[in-house]
């Protein structure tokens, strides 16, 4: 899986496992995102319903997906395969989340 971040609508905005920050910040310019209450570009697209896809940086190899509010069906369609169909390693919190909000037990 690739890392970058994930709009409401199910466009993916790839970047490196450690450009999170550079290129929400990019984001959050271009679309002119703004919070009362976030001040960091990370937090505004999360606030705005986007998901953050990265890595583990402690040693297991798996992905970290984070998002704040409920996803989308756009989402859940571009995150399906790697929680459902493939062999990728997710973390478990976010594993727990995907399968409360899908349905899955």
């Amino acid at each position: 899986m690739q890392t970058g971040w994930l709009d409401t609508a199910g466009d993916f905005y790839p970047c490196a496992v450690f450009d999170h920050i550079a290129e929400a910040e990019e984001i959050v310019n271009d679309l002119g995102l703004v919070s009362r209450t976030k001040y960091h570009a990370d937090e505004i697209l999360l606030e705005h319903g986007w998901v953050q896809i990265t890595r583990s940086l402690i040693g297991v190899k798996e992905q970290n997906i984070f998002w704040d509010r409920f996803l989308t069906e756009y989402q859940k369609n571009f995150l399906r395969p790697y929680f459902e169909e493939n062999d990728e390693p997710i973390c478990f919190v976010a594993k727990m989340r995907w399968d409360y909000e899908t349905g899955n037990t």
